[in-house]
């Protein structure tokens, strides 16, 4: 005969997820995780590696740090480096986990002869198009330092290295 814990036990193994206030979290349909497990980055690019990642659907990473933070399912913005005005061009969505690549696919790794951002992981692209990143710096919540917005971009992953709340990413 089940006790009361082995009924409360088994329910939590077949419940859905809760958020706060006991609320069933949303699933993603496309990926079925729960909308709380999915994490929103920016990815700073240069346009010679922006036109890469838009034709091949890849974006890498050099350090295993930045590795290790992306997961499938997780969702990006790209923002270009050194544009006048600095935008954000793209938001995608990551699909295939990092594989360490050991084949030289930008063009600096061509030069060189060698693999320099070897943490390479598919995408889907959602949107694309430019958004003045300066206008909307003073709206983005992950900015404390309002004047100083620009250091939030830097990075292999900007924000330094830190996620962004949801709500910044439907913002931009």
């Amino acid at each position: 005969m089940e006790t009361q814990r082995d009924l409360i036990s088994s329910r939590r193994h077949t419940q859905r997820p809760r958020g706060r206030a006991g609320q069933p979290t949303k699933l993603n349909p496309r990926h079925r995780i729960p909308s709380c497990m999915v994490n929103f980055w920016i990815f700073p690019t240069t346009t010679e590696h922006w036109e890469l990642v838009k034709a091949h659907n890849v974006y890498a990473f050099q350090r295993e740090l930045d590795r290790d933070k992306i997961k499938v399912g997780d969702k990006g913005i790209f923002y270009l480096i050194r544009s006048d005005p600095p935008v954000f061009v793209g938001a995608c969505d990551i699909v295939k986990p990092l594989d360490e690549s050991k084949e030289p696919f930008w063009a600096q790794e061509k030069t060189e002869g060698r693999v320099i951002w070897p943490w390479r992981f598919q995408l889907t692209p959602l949107r694309l198009g430019a958004v003045d990143a300066r206008r909307l710096s003073r709206q983005l919540s992950f900015i404390e330092n309002k004047d100083a917005w620009s250091t939030y971009f830097m990075g292999s992953v900007a924000n330094f290295g830190r996620s962004i709340p949801e709500s910044d990413y439907e913002l931009i």
